[in-house]
């Protein structure tokens, strides 16, 4: 048995404090034993010692706990950071967010977090007590830490591997393994293991993050190209002001202050901020739905919706390449954590609310909005059933009104006054409004939500449509304009073909399972398990607020599919991650009235075994099994390759390019590698120019031919929100441009 005091706690906290100082401090520090020191330092102790200050983690779960002192940490930084940012820009400091000032800021947050832990009369030692384990059942718990523990080192290799053109076995034998994990985790010693599950969780999600997030040796994705490009816009001068580019992406402190000072004290390579330090946070959003869910049902139950949460295509390969939503999204998932926490006082549960709110807030405005949306519904639909059905009178409800108020005020000042990506959201409104009439027009939604009906989009029509009207709008002249239409006659635009497959005409049985009946069983279950937990209203009021919150979930994620233009605004996926904060309970729920009520005994395998298929399938393991469909975490071919991994030889060139163009000239690029460019290089966005395609090319320009152009001879142009694949004009270039770049595999002509 292992017990430490109070006393004894906070004297290592201030030792990892004082050795983080002598590191930071040194000229050459070793970066492991930096990020050791530093990450629980930023991560975790800060808010462990304000928490422990107000409860005990013997009054609230060890895992609630860790996640609640990891959100107030990641608040106090972002919060501090810009607290220095403003004054310190107030006295006319040129650089507020250099590494000094940074340090100073973190020790008086830690001296201050320290010294209310000190004098608070709190219970704050801590025990550990192995002597009620027995020997055979720590054994299991052993080897499960231990394969767990395997499997993330399998990941990290598998995914060097790969980087290295050195083959994809290690990576399928660990995806492979992370389902049987999740197979016998889930039906063996349940009474046992219930008490790792956590750690479990948050493991299985890391694997599943980094096989993502570690491909290639630098950022992969899309939106983390715009991402990247604040922060380095912030941390190159060590100060962050929305006025310096009045982007959406800029008013994020989630992707500009955050980031920028966890590389102050890191010291790692920016790139590997979000590589790395990201997907570690993001971990923990499965921990937190975890112990969401279990406040209502079995700890069993509650991991099999978990396993549900993060198993999901969005949340694997997205979200690591949307960082500000996956911050905002660990801060929504906190908040409604916080509402159902029976173990602190109402007055500590509001701050740590509005806490998580605010930070929510500054973190991404979409998360924001939805989660207004949501918590306003839901408040109002309480109410109003408190008002008018008797039996509801009395229900205790944990949203406080005037908590969303301030959250509402704080979310006007931020997103209206401080920037003004309020204007998106009435672009938005304004659209859909417009477009009303619309609902049945396919081209209206998008390609996403057409999918999860098989609409298939004629692409041949769609390319048709993309060179008439180019071909259309452009006038030909001989000087200093586009080129003559003799010049380009010849070249005959063409598809080329991905590795997709059409849904509305698959006939094999396996694909037809895995891609249309497991998905369709699934969604039938959510709302099976919704009714369930509505109907369950007259018997128990227990969950009266959790059933209202999954209601006005689905009726949003409904609203999505249906309204026309808000889907092709805000990506469908990811609103749907975040409602799954509660809808992936009543995808649990559903099965268990399916096979009446009997889940826990004749039927958890069957449960288990249709969401391990559903994470083999979204993971891309039987696609590549079975139909040798490739995706980017195993395998270096395919669309998805092509379109979204960095080469070196790109990073090369469009370093190169940023440093010699003429920055009046315009540059022809095509969809994806003008992400690249965007993320590896200082050249304006709107020097940047699509629809690379003779006609629309003009003489004095530049032409980048990326990875995928020059190897592949394919071209990638958005046109109608669907992305089009056509042969690149490489015949057209080389005969009327100049070659003033070539390392074999990408090309610039002028």
């Amino acid at each position: 048995m292992i017990k430490i005091s109070k006393i004894q706690l906070l004297l290592g906290a201030f030792l990892f404090c004082i050795i983080g100082n002598i590191l930071i401090r040194q000229a050459n520090p070793s970066l492991v034993l930096l990020s050791l020191i530093w990450l629980p330092n930023l991560l975790l102790i800060p808010g462990s010692l304000i928490l422990n200050a107000y409860t005990s983690h013997k009054k609230i779960s060890k895992w609630s706990f860790l996640v609640y002192a990891v959100g107030i940490s990641l608040t106090l930084l972002m919060f501090s950071g810009l607290i220095t940012n403003i004054v310190l820009d107030l006295k006319n400091v040129l650089k507020p967010l250099s590494s000094n000032y940074l340090v100073n800021t973190y020790n008086i947050v830690f001296g201050l977090s320290w010294l209310l832990a000190l004098i608070r009369k709190s219970d704050f030692s801590f025990n550990l007590d192995f002597r009620k384990i027995k020997l055979i059942d720590g054994g299991i718990v052993f080897i499960s830490i231990l394969a767990l523990i395997a499997l993330l080192i399998m990941v990290v290799l598998g995914v060097n591997n790969l980087n290295n053109n050195q083959g994809n076995l290690l990576t399928l034998i660990t995806l492979c393994g992370v389902g049987i994990f999740l197979f016998l985790s889930s039906i063996v010693r349940p009474q046992l293991l219930e008490k790792f599950y956590p750690a479990f969780i948050m493991l299985i999600s890391l694997i599943l993050l980094f096989d993502y997030s570690l491909r290639s040796l630098h950022i992969i994705g899309f939106d983390i190209n715009e991402e990247f490009r604040v922060f380095e816009l912030t941390k190159n001068r060590l100060y962050w002001n929305y006025a310096n580019l009045r982007s959406a992406y800029n008013a994020c402190l989630s992707i500009t202050l955050l980031p920028t000072i966890l590389s102050s004290f890191l010291k790692i390579s920016d790139e590997y901020i979000f590589k790395l330090i990201y997907p570690i946070i993001f971990s923990l959003i499965p921990v937190v739905v975890y112990q969401i869910n279990q406040r209502f049902v079995s700890k069993q139950w509650a991991y099999l919706s978990s396993i549900f949460f993060f198993t999901q295509a969005q949340f694997i390969y997205q979200l690591t390449a949307i960082n500000r939503q996956g911050v905002a999204l660990f801060f929504f998932s906190l908040m409604i954590l916080i509402l159902f926490e029976s173990q602190l006082k109402t007055i500590h549960k509001n701050l740590l609310f509005l806490l998580f709110g605010f930070a929510m807030v500054v973190s991404h405005y979409s998360t924001t909005y939805v989660a207004l949306a949501i918590l306003f519904s839901s408040y109002f639909i309480i109410t109003t059933l408190g008002n008018f059905i008797p039996r509801f009178k009395k229900i205790k409800v944990n949203t406080k009104l005037l908590s969303l108020l301030l959250l509402l005020a704080f979310s006007f000042f931020w997103n209206s006054i401080v920037t003004d990506t309020s204007s998106v959201l009435s672009t938005v409104i304004g659209n859909s409004i417009k477009n009303l009439d619309k609902i049945a027009d396919r081209s209206f939604h998008s390609v996403f939500v057409k999918n999860i009906f098989f609409v298939q989009e004629d692409t041949s029509k769609n390319l048709r449509d993309f060179y008439g009207t180019v071909y259309s709008q452009i006038t030909p002249t001989d000087k200093n304009g586009y080129y003559k239409r003799q010049t380009y006659d010849n070249y005959q635009i063409t598809l080329v073909g991905g590795d997709t497959y059409n849904l509305t005409t698959i006939n094999y049985p396996w694909l037809i399972l895995f891609h249309k009946i497991i998905p369709w069983l699934i969604r039938l279950s959510i709302l099976i398990g919704i009714v369930s937990l509505l109907l369950s209203l007259k018997r128990s009021k227990k969950s009266v607020e959790f059933t209202i919150y999954t209601l006005v979930s689905v009726l949003i994620v409904g609203f999505i599919l249906i309204v026309p233009y808000i889907s092709i605004s805000y990506n469908f996926e990811r609103l749907f991650q975040q409602n799954l904060v509660f809808l992936s309970l009543p995808a649990v729920i559903g099965f268990s009235v399916i096979f009446k009520n009997k889940l826990l005994n004749k039927f958890t395998i069957f449960i288990v075994i249709v969401f391990i298929a559903n994470y083999l399938q979204t993971s891309g393991v039987v696609d590549y099994l079975l139909f040798k469909k490739t995706n980017v975490s195993l395998s270096n071919t395919g669309e998805e390759y092509d379109r979204y991994y960095t080469q070196e030889t790109e990073v090369a060139s469009l370093k190169w390019l940023g440093k010699n163009y003429t920055p009046t000239e315009y540059i022809y690029i095509d969809r994806y590698a003008n992400l690249k460019a965007i993320s590896q290089t200082d050249i304006k966005p709107e020097r940047l120019l699509g629809k690379v395609i003779p006609p629309n090319i003009t003489i004095g320009s530049y032409v980048y031919s990326s990875y995928s152009n020059t190897v592949k001879q394919k071209v990638f142009v958005e046109f109608n929100n669907n992305v089009i694949t056509y042969n690149y004009p490489t015949e057209f270039l080389e005969a009327n441009k100049n070659t003033i770049y070539s390392n074999g595999q990408t090309q610039i002509y002028k």
